[in-house]
């Protein structure tokens, strides 16, 4: 899974889903690739999420399984991406509640603010 802010000038998007999709190859031994880059970006920033799984075929003689490139361990590799705007206001999802941007301030203690959990702290 990638998470990633993207340029929103003409063609960002596009260059962003330019990039190699990193797929991870769970026959690998663990801490040997690197991890997941999840960046949660700012206010009012369009950000993409890639997310890439690999699998055996199901049926690997039908259609779909055909046109489909394996990897060396004759995985398939499926790739989804999808994009969302930073809503103006909301708090990074690292921030866990504590207090700063949003309607309404406090460090976490009522004002408005709602904890990571989502209920009203």
């Amino acid at each position: 899974v990638e998470v990633m802010p993207v340029n929103k000038t003409p063609g960002g998007v596009a260059a962003a889903l330019g990039n190699r999709v990193r797929c991870i190859d769970k026959s690998a031994p663990p801490g040997s690739q690197a991890p997941d880059t999840y960046s949660t970006g700012a206010q009012d920033d369009l950000m993409l999420i890639h997310v890439c799984s690999t699998t055996q075929p199901l049926f690997p003689s039908t259609g779909f399984g055909v046109g489909m490139k394996v990897d060396a361990n004759g995985n398939y590799a499926i790739i989804a991406a999808t994009a969302f705007v930073n809503e103006p206001g909301a708090r990074s999802m690292m921030n866990n509640g504590n207090g700063s941007g949003g309607n309404g301030s406090g460090g976490g203690t009522g004002g408005g603010s709602v904890g990571a959990s989502g209920s009203s702290n």
